[in-house]
């Protein structure tokens, strides 16, 4: 659960550096940013479409579809409809969504993300991803041992011990025939 202080300084980021050119999205940001029990219902995700009660805000866009909720199925692009929406059911929990350029970039973005639980992220992933995340896991692990192998290696000769250094030395060329 991402901490309301958190989402405020997100919602602050986003008013001051967002790209969007409806200012009726500006307005629900910024009624958002002063309304704690609304704000604590907020979820931030990807892929709002795919909730029962989701809000997508697009930047850099000036028509209807620049705002966007998605409410059990139904799509509504409607500011004022929507807003009341959010302001009526303020109890219920609202997805929003601001696909921003380079999001994975940016950490005010990464502090707030959650995972939707309509469209959990890890549904999505292919095999061979799957397969690509685990061996770059490995090498990494590999790699940090074998960093802490030389560190050893390195402390038993600045101490003399050539029983330690045969064995770390031992321990490593074991790792690298890996």
């Amino acid at each position: 659960m991402v901490d309301l202080n958190e989402k405020k300084q997100w919602l602050k980021w986003l008013l001051a550096y967002g790209p969007f050119q409806r200012r009726e999205i500006l307005w629900i940001l910024d009624y958002l940013l002063h309304h704690d029990n609304i704000l604590a219902n907020i979820k931030i995700v990807e892929h709002a479409d795919a909730t029962t009660r989701g809000l997508v805000l697009m930047p850099n866009q000036s028509s209807e579809d620049a705002l966007t909720l998605y409410l059990n199925g139904h799509l509504f692009h409607d500011p004022d409809q929507i807003f009341h929406e959010v302001r009526f059911n303020w109890k219920q929990p609202l997805f929003l969504e601001c696909p921003l350029p380079k999001s994975w970039e940016l950490p005010e973005y990464l502090a707030v993300l959650e995972d939707n639980p309509y469209r959990r992220w890890n549904d999505n992933l292919t095999e061979g991803t799957c397969e690509e995340v685990d061996l770059f896991i490995e090498n990494q692990e590999k790699a940090s041992e074998r960093h802490h192998l030389i560190e050893k290696i390195n402390a038993a000769l600045d101490a003399n011990n050539r029983e330690s250094f045969d064995d770390f030395s031992k321990q490593l060329l074991e790792l690298d025939k890996k």
